[in-house]
Order: structure tokens, then sequence, then C-alpha cells
């Protein structure tokens, strides 16, 4: 699991151009990612749902580097 974090800070830091000032938010947010994703060792459920019960929320995640897309209330 370490190397499969650290591959993919390394991709989203590649992917973003950002510098490797960012590395412990990187390694932070493929944590986040990886705990919301399915997984065949727990028969394709997440580790997220078989913890809180719930499906994850994904509706606030952005690409890194971007600016999200806000929506206004009028």
């Amino acid at each position: 699991m370490n190397r499969t974090l650290v591959e993919m800070a390394h991709c989203i830091l590649l992917h973003a151009k950002l510098s490797i000032s960012f590395w412990a938010e990187a390694v932070h947010t493929a944590g986040y990612l990886r705990n919301r994703c399915a997984s065949s060792s727990l028969d394709g459920d997440s580790p997220y749902r078989r913890w809180k019960g719930r499906v994850p929320q994904l509706g606030h995640l952005r690409t890194i580097g971007t600016e999200g897309v806000r929506k206004r209330k009028i």
C-alpha cells in the first residue's frame, strides 16, 4: 500500500505540475482517494463504506491544480 500511495502522489504532482514541496498534500490526497475506491480484497466494496456504513460522497472532488467550479446560490 505504501508503494501505491507513493506512486499515486508522484502522478498527482506530475499531472498538476506541482513542486515536491506539495508532497505531503499529494500523499494525503492519494490516501483519501484510495479509501473511496472499490477494492477487490473487499469484494468490490470501498474501505470508506466498510468503516462508515454508507456510500462516500464524491461531488466535492476536483482536479488538482485547477480551480474548482463553485455553484453559486442566487
